[in-house]
């Protein structure tokens, strides 16, 4: 259906200086990964049907999977403002021969006459998820410090005899139970005719559903200086919340204040949880930490009651640190819940998969945004050169959801250990008016500032 078409995750690599030829040495580093992960080797049968399974794929030409892009930008805001614009774009681009090529891709970006480059890597939603994205940049980062330099010419053509052993399917790999309950409202959601329902709150969630409507995605960048980070982290800490909370909280504080009560009384918002510690004790110990998708999400609702108080002109920061402890307290129920009644255990009594989705268009999104935090790349030490030169470093990485048929609003966040946060806002173009995107993101900078120097939020 063409309606979620590629998850990113890019990130920035400082290139050894000894580096004659990077292009053969990512090229190998690549193969080595993808000789690694099983899903990196596989197309997908039948996806337009519900029968979609996967095919092995005999021979992968790394160059059908590689794109190398130079940038014109002279200034780092002029970088940052491309890299954001390509990664957008490459959202758009639909799985060619899906069958027989494996469902991902990087786009290489390189500066004139810098001693750095950004990958960015793309991947269909059925082979992996935002986590695994993350991996894939820790797996190729350790692959292309163990290249042996200088490197011959790579062949780029990979063999494979067998097919590879799979690690086992979401709905097999966790042990979901649904109660009785739970069916039945599920089923009563699902079936009933909507006389005979309670009317729901309405809440602000942009433009309805529109399959339609272009498929563009904007990405707006937002870095956060290891300082800033910290001091967010601490004082999160502090007043019973996490960063993921937090940010949810500044969120609604910023979208109330630049919505006005008649076209917005309330909001909803989500965050995917992985599903990675709630495996079964009997998978496949070899396959367990493999790249996948293991993920699900929760809900949380911000009553007129919070979204009023916060636009009063005398909301204090009390109000923040209320809306972050109770998206803590959403996301705790749920963990401790889990994997019993959640709407994932649902999916395989859908029986028409293409038919649930078609249901959703032209209908009004579940919520306004959605947080979904990589949390920190994992640091590993890097490897010196003779003149003590530390290679192939990342220092900085962005996360980004293609046009969503949810949430209208995607809040990516990644961080890496010692360089600070970065939070790629993501939306489709035309669902919400640029100036408000622009807006949310000023407020959070500002907000951010402003309690790093002041222990304050708001104003």
């Amino acid at each position: 259906m063409g309606i979620y078409r590629a998850v990113s995750v890019s990130a920035r690599y400082s290139t050894p200086s000894q580096t004659k030829d990077a292009e053969a040495t990512l090229t190998a580093a690549l193969g080595d990964v993808v000789k690694d992960q099983p899903f990196m080797r596989v197309g997908i049968l039948d996806e337009d049907t519900n029968q979609a399974t996967f095919s092995h794929l005999a021979e992968i030409n790394l160059r059908n999977h590689m794109k190398w892009v130079t940038t014109s930008a002279t200034t780092p805001e002029e970088y940052e403002n491309q890299i954001a614009k390509i990664q957008g774009d490459a959202h758009e681009a639909l799985w060619p021969n899906i069958a027989t090529q494996a469902p991902w891709r990087i786009i290489v970006v390189r500066p004139i006459e810098k001693q750095y480059f950004q990958i960015i890597f793309l991947f269909h939603h059925g082979l992996f998820d935002g986590n695994a994205g993350g991996e894939f940049h820790q797996h190729l980062r350790k692959a292309l410090r163990s290249q042996p330099p200088p490197l011959a010419v790579v062949d780029p053509i990979l063999l494979f005899k067998e097919p590879p052993e799979l690690p086992e399917p979401l709905e097999d790999a966790v042990p979901f139970k649904n109660t009785y309950m739970f069916l039945a409202k599920a089923l009563w959601e699902a079936k009933a005719p909507n006389f005979l329902k309670p009317q729901k709150r309405p809440v602000w969630a942009g433009k309805p559903v529109d399959y339609d409507h272009p498929h563009i995605t904007r990405i707006k960048p937002l870095d956060f200086s290891p300082a800033i980070l910290q001091s967010l982290l601490k004082g999160s800490r502090e007043k019973g919340s996490t960063l993921t909370c937090t940010l949810h909280a500044l969120i609604l504080a910023s979208i109330s204040r630049r919505t006005s009560a008649e076209e917005a009384q309330a909001f909803a918002s989500t965050t995917p949880m992985s599903l990675r510690n709630y495996m079964r004790k009997d998978v496949n110990p070899s396959l367990k930490n493999k790249m996948r998708c293991l993920v699900t999400s929760t809900s949380h609702d911000h009553p007129p009651t919070a979204v009023s108080a916060l636009r009063e002109p005398g909301a204090t920061d009390d109000l923040i640190w209320q809306t972050a402890r109770r998206v803590k307290a959403d996301l705790s129920k749920k963990a401790e819940t889990l994997p019993v009644d959640d709407v994932i255990g649902l999916l395989p009594l859908i029986k028409d998969i293409f038919a649930f989705h078609a249901s959703k268009n032209n209908k009004p999104r579940t919520g306004a945004w959605e947080i979904s935090n990589l949390g920190v790349l994992k640091r590993e030490d890097a490897t010196s050169t003779s003149d003590g030169e530390q290679g192939w470093e990342i220092l900085r990485a962005m996360f980004s959801n293609g046009a969503q048929v949810s949430q209208a609003i995607g809040f990516n966040m990644i961080s890496i250990p010692g360089k600070g946060l970065t939070i790629g806002i993501s939306w489709q173009e035309g669902i919400v008016e640029d100036a408000l995107i622009t807006g949310i993101g000023e407020d959070l900078l500002e907000f951010a500032a402003r309690w790093h120097e002041e222990g304050r939020f708001l104003a």
